[in-house]
């Protein structure tokens, strides 16, 4: 049982990725953990994730539709 139990807490959902993968690439390129910063720096570059290359700088911080 215990087996089991370490097996399923390791695996997480395929979109919890791209969010993981989005936050790390604000943190390193605006060098800076401040909220603000991140979301400036999100807003003028694009994040590569599992699911391509994101952008927020669309109308309601809307990039990219990835479903396309």
């Amino acid at each position: 049982m215990r087996k089991w139990i370490i097996l399923a807490s390791n695996c997480r959902p395929l979109t919890h990725k791209p969010a993981g993968q989005i936050l790390e690439a604000g943190v390193r390129g605006s060098g800076s953990l401040d909220d603000k910063r991140i979301a400036e720096w999100l807003k003028t570059n694009r994040a590569d994730t599992i699911i391509g290359r994101v952008r927020f700088d669309g109308p309601n911080n809307y990039g990219d539709d990835v479903n396309r």
